[in-house]
């Protein structure tokens, strides 16, 4: 199962290369192009803001702690590189908020069609995450809707997610044993919730109601650097970064998740993110706020809703224009040579913060 998911979503993939290596427990992907069709299709039933243009992993590693107990021991997932490029949608079809009761039903009905939480649900819950860096870049076309490049293309907005550890914890967000972390949601451990509720609010005991349910506790931490910049036709996330200006950078990031699923049909009763930040501090000079503004009225321009022709569709690619020429290089100061940004083999060329 996990074989043939990967197989629909990763270029060139052989499974049965994988499938021996699971045997042995590890396993290791190097120079993955991710098929963003099928992405894109899921995407879509979400919103129509954004559309994937690409999607690159430089090397995935996973480790199978224990094949003797898969539902409690976590598989480890170990990722270099992750370059996402984001673009906006030619077709945008905004549903109205008169719209939003009714698109709220048809998500519930669509939710209690879905299996009870079962074993894959659990194992996807015990997943570790660690990647090394994200670079994600989003690119707006601004009132002009095409997807030539020229003078009329606002900035692109950049993000990295620097040493992201995405992980399962207990109910006080400590890391543990895959038992540690899930005794909560044991016979004994709910007991024990629901007679601490009841002698802290005096109430009813909930009991009943929390054995036909689990509480998925979650924590993600990581540092962010943000920056705007424009681009060229084929750039990567991380050529689009590393030619930006940055507005800020590795600003430090810890996110607790609580999720509340019901076993019977596996939806999601209850979702709470608690986030927190360091201070930040941001300087902007005169170019930088123009091409910020730039940005932002990009940005605000995706929310029109309508399908849009491409104006220069049949046209040759404009391959310079004033505004483009204007960017500021600032981001290979911090994080390496513009020059020398490849996809993959430049990872040496960064300062010691990301080496």
């Amino acid at each position: 199962l996990f074989s043939e998911q990967l197989e629909t979503y990763i270029e060139g993939f052989h499974k049965e290369k994988v499938n021996a290596n699971l045997l042995n427990g590890k396993g290791e992907i190097s120079d993955v192009r991710v098929k963003v069709k099928p992405i894109n299709d899921i995407l879509k039933t979400y919103t129509s803001l954004v559309e994937l243009s690409s999607v690159y992993i430089s090397k995935l590693s996973f480790n199978v702690t224990s094949f003797r107990n898969i539902k409690k021991a976590p598989i480890e997932i170990f990722i270099d590189e992750v370059h996402v490029v984001l673009v906006e949608p030619l077709e945008n079809d905004l549903t109205s908020e008169a719209a939003w009761p009714e698109l709220a039903k048809l998500i519930v009905e669509k939710a209690k069609k879905k299996g009870s939480y079962g074993l894959i649900e659990r194992i996807q819950d015990n997943i570790t995450l660690d990647i090394n860096r994200v670079y994600i870049t989003f690119q707006p076309m601004g009132n002009l809707k095409t997807r030539k490049v020229g003078p009329w293309t606002p900035p692109a907005i950049s993000v990295v997610f620097n040493h992201l550890r995405y992980v399962s914890v207990d109910e006080y967000g400590e890391e543990g044993s895959p038992d540690e972390i899930w005794r909560h949601n044991t016979h004994g451990g709910k007991q024990e919730a629901s007679f601490k509720q009841k002698v802290m609010h005096n109430g009813n005991n909930d009991r009943g109601f929390r054995h036909r349910t689990v509480m998925i506790y979650k924590k993600a931490t990581m540092e962010i650097s943000v920056a705007v910049g424009y681009r060229t036709k084929g750039m990567s996330a991380k050529e689009s970064f590393m030619s930006s200006k940055v507005l800020f950078a590795d600003l430090p990031l810890q996110a607790h998740i609580c999720l509340h699923r019901r076993i019977r049909n596996n939806i999601i009763l209850a979702v709470q993110v608690d986030a927190s930040l360091m201070t930040l501090e941001i300087e902007l000079d005169m170019d930088v706020l123009s091409m910020l503004i730039h940005a932002m009225t990009g940005i605000q321009a995706c929310f029109k809703g309508r399908t849009y022709k491409d104006p220069f569709a049949n046209q040759n690619e404009v391959t310079g224009g004033g505004t483009m020429q204007s960017s500021v290089h600032n981001a290979d100061v911090l994080y390496g040579t513009e020059n020398d940004v490849k996809p993959v083999e430049d990872t040496a060329i960064l300062d010691n913060s990301y080496a």
